[in-house]
Protein backbone atom coordinates (compact mmCIF):
# COMPACT_ATOMS: atom_id res chain seq x y z
CA UNK A 1 0.00 0.00 0.00
CA UNK A 2 1.41 3.51 -1.14
CA UNK A 3 2.37 6.11 1.36
CA UNK A 4 -0.46 8.95 2.32
CA UNK A 5 -3.21 6.53 1.13
CA UNK A 6 -6.20 7.20 3.18
CA UNK A 7 -7.56 3.80 4.89
CA UNK A 8 -10.15 3.22 7.20
CA UNK A 9 -10.52 0.81 10.28
CA UNK A 10 -9.79 -3.27 8.79
CA UNK A 11 -8.69 -1.87 5.77
CA UNK A 12 -5.29 -4.03 4.36
CA UNK A 13 -2.14 -2.78 4.65
CA UNK A 14 0.47 -5.63 4.57
CA UNK A 15 1.07 -9.09 5.01
CA UNK A 16 3.07 -9.17 8.18
CA UNK A 17 6.10 -10.76 6.56
CA UNK A 18 7.13 -7.27 4.63
CA UNK A 19 6.19 -5.18 7.61
CA UNK A 20 6.09 -5.19 11.36
CA UNK A 21 2.48 -3.74 13.03
CA UNK A 22 2.93 -0.56 14.12
CA UNK A 23 0.83 2.25 15.96
CA UNK A 24 -2.52 2.74 14.35
CA UNK A 25 -2.09 -1.12 12.71
CA UNK A 26 -3.42 -3.97 13.86
CA UNK A 27 -2.77 -7.72 12.60
CA UNK A 28 -5.11 -10.14 12.15
CA UNK A 29 -5.45 -14.18 12.31
CA UNK A 30 -3.99 -14.35 8.83
CA UNK A 31 -1.21 -12.22 9.78
CA UNK A 32 -2.63 -9.23 7.96
CA UNK A 33 -1.34 -5.92 8.87
CA UNK A 34 -4.85 -4.31 9.16
CA UNK A 35 -5.57 -0.92 9.88
CA UNK A 36 -7.30 0.28 13.68
CA UNK A 37 -8.52 3.72 12.57
CA UNK A 38 -8.96 6.06 10.27
CA UNK A 39 -6.25 8.21 8.86
CA UNK A 40 -2.73 7.99 6.45
CA UNK A 41 -0.79 4.86 5.66
CA UNK A 42 3.10 5.60 6.24
CA UNK A 43 6.17 2.93 6.27
CA UNK A 44 8.99 3.28 8.81
CA UNK A 45 11.30 2.11 5.52
CA UNK A 46 14.08 2.35 8.69
CA UNK A 47 12.27 0.13 11.22
CA UNK A 48 10.38 -1.89 8.84
CA UNK A 49 7.42 -1.09 10.31
CA UNK A 50 3.43 0.24 9.26
CA UNK A 51 1.38 2.99 10.60
CA UNK A 52 -1.37 4.84 10.50
CA UNK A 53 -1.59 8.27 11.79
CA UNK A 54 -5.04 9.63 12.70
CA UNK A 55 -6.89 12.26 10.50
CA UNK A 56 -9.58 12.86 12.26
CA UNK A 57 -10.30 15.54 14.81
CA UNK A 58 -10.93 14.61 18.19
CA UNK A 59 -14.02 16.08 19.56
CA UNK A 60 -13.01 18.99 22.27
CA UNK A 61 -16.12 18.02 24.82
CA UNK A 62 -16.15 20.51 28.28
CA UNK A 63 -15.50 19.79 31.38
CA UNK A 64 -15.89 20.71 34.76
CA UNK A 65 -12.53 22.91 35.74
CA UNK A 66 -11.85 23.44 32.11
CA UNK A 67 -11.02 26.99 31.02
CA UNK A 68 -12.96 28.73 27.88
CA UNK A 69 -12.95 31.67 26.23
CA UNK A 70 -15.87 32.67 24.34
CA UNK A 71 -17.86 36.12 23.54
CA UNK A 72 -21.12 37.68 25.68
CA UNK A 73 -24.27 37.27 23.15
CA UNK A 74 -26.79 38.28 25.17
CA UNK A 75 -26.85 40.30 29.12
CA UNK A 76 -30.14 40.11 31.05
CA UNK A 77 -30.29 41.21 34.39
CA UNK A 78 -29.17 37.94 36.33
CA UNK A 79 -27.83 35.93 33.43
CA UNK A 80 -25.14 36.02 30.54
CA UNK A 81 -25.53 33.58 27.42
CA UNK A 82 -21.93 32.78 26.01
CA UNK A 83 -20.47 31.02 22.68
CA UNK A 84 -17.64 29.49 23.50
CA UNK A 85 -14.84 29.10 20.92
CA UNK A 86 -12.15 27.73 22.64
CA UNK A 87 -11.88 25.09 25.56
CA UNK A 88 -8.30 24.88 27.19
CA UNK A 89 -6.62 26.67 24.41
CA UNK A 90 -8.63 24.51 21.68
CA UNK A 91 -10.82 25.85 18.88
CA UNK A 92 -14.37 23.83 19.09
CA UNK A 93 -16.57 23.97 16.11
CA UNK A 94 -19.35 24.48 16.35
CA UNK A 95 -19.56 26.54 19.16
CA UNK A 96 -20.79 25.21 22.41
CA UNK A 97 -23.55 27.63 23.90
CA UNK A 98 -23.54 28.65 28.14
CA UNK A 99 -24.42 30.59 30.71
CA UNK A 100 -23.77 32.21 33.57
CA UNK A 101 -25.64 33.44 36.77
CA UNK A 102 -25.13 36.70 38.26
CA UNK A 103 -23.80 34.97 41.92
CA UNK A 104 -20.82 32.87 39.89
CA UNK A 105 -19.71 36.63 38.25
CA UNK A 106 -17.27 37.74 41.16
CA UNK A 107 -16.30 37.27 44.74
CA UNK A 108 -17.47 40.71 44.78
CA UNK A 109 -21.19 42.05 45.07
CA UNK A 110 -22.43 42.16 41.82
CA UNK A 111 -25.97 44.30 41.61
CA UNK A 112 -26.61 43.96 37.35
CA UNK A 113 -24.44 42.59 34.85
CA UNK A 114 -24.39 45.75 33.37
CA UNK A 115 -21.86 46.65 35.85
CA UNK A 116 -19.80 43.74 34.76
CA UNK A 117 -20.38 42.67 31.53
CA UNK A 118 -21.62 43.93 27.59
CA UNK A 119 -22.38 42.56 25.00
CA UNK A 120 -19.47 41.72 22.42
CA UNK A 121 -17.10 41.06 25.14
CA UNK A 122 -14.23 38.10 24.80
CA UNK A 123 -14.64 36.51 27.90
CA UNK A 124 -12.33 33.71 29.69
CA UNK A 125 -14.47 31.33 32.16
CA UNK A 126 -14.50 27.97 33.87
CA UNK A 127 -17.31 25.37 33.57
CA UNK A 128 -18.83 24.78 36.50
CA UNK A 129 -21.34 22.36 35.03
CA UNK A 130 -20.84 20.67 31.93
CA UNK A 131 -23.86 18.18 32.31
CA UNK A 132 -26.42 20.93 31.47
CA UNK A 133 -27.37 22.64 28.09
CA UNK A 134 -26.32 25.21 27.70
CA UNK A 135 -22.89 24.80 29.81
CA UNK A 136 -22.59 26.50 33.42
CA UNK A 137 -19.57 28.82 33.63
CA UNK A 138 -18.30 31.79 36.52
CA UNK A 139 -15.80 34.32 36.34
CA UNK A 140 -14.55 34.27 40.30
CA UNK A 141 -11.08 33.97 40.04
CA UNK A 142 -8.39 36.51 39.03
CA UNK A 143 -7.42 35.18 35.75
CA UNK A 144 -11.02 34.79 35.08
CA UNK A 145 -13.56 37.81 33.32
CA UNK A 146 -13.20 40.03 30.17
CA UNK A 147 -10.32 39.56 27.90
CA UNK A 148 -10.88 41.97 25.51
CA UNK A 149 -13.46 45.13 24.64
CA UNK A 150 -14.46 47.58 22.68
CA UNK A 151 -15.88 51.32 23.31
CA UNK A 152 -19.77 50.52 23.56
CA UNK A 153 -19.99 54.01 22.29
CA UNK A 154 -17.15 54.43 19.02
CA UNK A 155 -16.36 50.90 18.82
CA UNK A 156 -12.32 51.15 19.28
CA UNK A 157 -10.64 48.59 21.29
CA UNK A 158 -10.56 49.10 25.11
CA UNK A 159 -7.88 49.58 27.45
CA UNK A 160 -7.47 48.92 30.96
CA UNK A 161 -7.72 51.79 33.46
CA UNK A 162 -7.55 50.28 36.52
CA UNK A 163 -9.15 47.09 38.62
CA UNK A 164 -12.40 46.46 36.57
CA UNK A 165 -12.12 49.29 34.75
CA UNK A 166 -11.33 49.86 31.00
CA UNK A 167 -11.57 53.37 29.02
CA UNK A 168 -11.46 53.80 25.40
CA UNK A 169 -8.25 55.89 24.23
CA UNK A 170 -10.29 57.49 21.40
CA UNK A 171 -13.44 58.65 23.09
CA UNK A 172 -12.48 58.34 26.59
CA UNK A 173 -15.39 56.77 27.85
CA UNK A 174 -14.90 54.95 31.25
CA UNK A 175 -16.53 51.35 31.49
CA UNK A 176 -17.21 49.25 34.06
CA UNK A 177 -16.52 45.37 33.53
CA UNK A 178 -15.37 42.06 35.76
CA UNK A 179 -11.75 41.86 34.08
CA UNK A 180 -9.01 39.25 33.89
CA UNK A 181 -5.94 39.87 35.17
CA UNK A 182 -4.37 38.96 31.61
CA UNK A 183 -6.91 41.82 29.66
CA UNK A 184 -5.14 42.42 26.50
CA UNK A 185 -2.79 40.12 26.62
CA UNK A 186 -4.75 36.79 25.62
CA UNK A 187 -4.20 35.82 21.85
CA UNK A 188 -7.88 35.10 20.56
CA UNK A 189 -9.07 34.71 16.99
CA UNK A 190 -12.50 34.29 16.90
CA UNK A 191 -13.31 35.29 12.89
Amino acid sequence: MKDKQIVFPSDFIAVEEELLQGEGTYVDEEHNIRASNIGEVFTDRQKYRAKVFIKTKRVNIPKVGNYVIGTVERVQKYNLLIKVFYINGREVHPPYSAIMHITKASNEYVESYDEAYAAGDIIKAKVIDAHSIPIQLETKDRELGVVFSWCSRCGEPAQKSGKNRLQCPECGLKMSRKTSITYGKEKVNLN
